[in-house]
């Protein structure tokens, strides 16, 4: 088999592991979903954010412009913010249609892009199944600590939120890497001289 068709297979058998753990994750573990909540008397907001906020897009607030150097603007930015209601809002004025045949292909293409790159990579390495599964979780593992942490001290993300989509990552990509791993593992590695 040639590298090109083993990478391409490896990165499909990853993208379903991947996949079929997220729908599992979601569906029976609920992670993530346990930390939703709905707004109180959401009918009054949505319908006030219809009239006040046409264009879709992502909302923090209070809002500063942070390529200000007037410090009294910022003194006086702190102190709303230390005092009044703060968030991030992602925003479409239109939900529009569910298509959740479409949500869900989208989905599964952008496991198998990051499984592509994956199964590209370990073929030139000499990890195996268990390196591989290893070597993904522990990045997976890094992205959160440096994204999700992030989320959380600057936006308020709950710790709950952090902590299922760090499960939902690394036990994704540890599923995954194994496939991948049992796959592609070390198969194109340079001959040694």
């Amino acid at each position: 088999m040639n590298r090109c068709t083993n990478v391409f297979i490896a990165a499909i058998a990853g993208a379903v592991a991947f996949f079929i753990w997220g729908v599992a994750a979601h569906m029976f573990l609920h992670l993530g979903e346990r930390n939703w909540s709905s707004l109180p008397n959401e009918d009054a907001i949505v319908a006030e954010m219809g009239k006040n906020t046409p264009l879709p897009g992502v909302y923090f607030f209070p809002f500063s412009d942070c390529s200000s150097s007037d410090e009294a603007a910022m003194a006086e930015y702190e102190k709303k913010y230390a005092t009044s209601p703060a968030g991030l809002l992602f925003y479409k004025p239109v939900g529009g249609d569910m298509d959740f045949p479409s949500v869900m292909a989208q989905e599964f293409l952008g496991g198998f892009a990051a499984a592509a790159l994956v199964a590209f990579i370990v073929g030139s390495l000499p990890l195996g199944m268990r390196g591989t599964a290893v070597m993904c979780g522990l990045f997976a593992l890094a992205v959160c600590c440096s994204n999700e942490w992030s989320n959380h001290i600057w936006y308020g993300y709950p710790l709950g939120w952090i902590v299922d989509g760090a499960i939902e990552s690394v036990v994704g990509w540890i599923l995954a890497g194994a496939v991948i791993g049992k796959i592609a593992g070390g198969r194109f590695m340079p001959a040694q001289s």
